[in-house]
C-alpha cells in the first residue's frame, strides 16, 4: 500500500473550526498551538452586482442542450461562473415539472452546477423555460426552444 500523510493538528484543528462555526475541538491536551481558523471567503458586492448584470444580459445563455445518444443533455452549468448573482435557478422542460438547478457555494472562485447535466430521452426536448431568482430576490423568467440552445 502506499504512504499517508496526515495533516497537520493545526490544520485540522483549523477545518474542525471552520465546520463547526468557530468553536474549537475537544482538546486532547497534545497540542498548545493555537488553532487558527481558516477565514471565510468574502464576495464583494460589486462582483454580485456584476454577475447579476452579466446573467439579465439578453445573450448570456442560460441553458444548452447537446445530442448523446440515447440522451439529450441539459446543460444549465453554463451560469456557473456568476453564481453570485444566483439565488435560485429552476427549470421545466416542455412544460412539465419544475426541478431546481443548485451550485456550489458562491467564493468568488471557480463553481460547478451540481449535477452539472440532466439527461432526457433523445429528442423529447422540445421547450425549455428557466426562471432565475437573483441575489437580490428579483426575479427572470426565459423560455428556449430546441433549435435555441442545441449544440452542435
Amino acid at each position: 500500500m502506499g504512504h499517508l500523510t496526515f495533516p497537520s493538528r493545526s490544520v485540522w484543528e483549523a477545518n474542525y473550526a471552520s465546520l463547526n462555526g468557530g468553536a474549537a475541538p475537544p482538546s486532547t491536551g497534545r497540542s498548545t498551538a493555537p488553532a487558527a481558523a481558516a477565514p471565510a471567503p468574502s464576495v464583494s458586492s460589486s462582483r454580485v452586482a456584476q454577475d447579476q448584470a452579466t446573467l439579465k444580459n439578453a445573450s448570456t445563455l442560460w441553458a444548452t442542450l447537446s445530442k448523446s445518444w440515447p440522451h439529450d443533455m441539459l446543460d444549465l452549468s453554463a451560469v456557473a461562473p456568476y453564481d453570485c448573482g444566483i439565488k435560485q435557478m429552476q427549470f421545466s422542460v416542455n412544460g412539465g415539472e419544475t426541478q431546481t438547478q443548485l451550485f456550489s457555494p458562491c467564493t468568488g472562485g471557480k463553481t460547478k452546477a451540481n449535477p452539472p447535466y440532466w439527461t432526457f430521452s433523445q429528442n423529447s426536448i422540445e421547450t425549455v423555460s428557466v426562471t432565475m431568482t437573483f441575489a437580490n430576490g428579483s426575479k427572470k423568467t426565459r423560455n428556449f426552444t430546441r433549435t435555441q440552445i442545441l449544440q452542435p
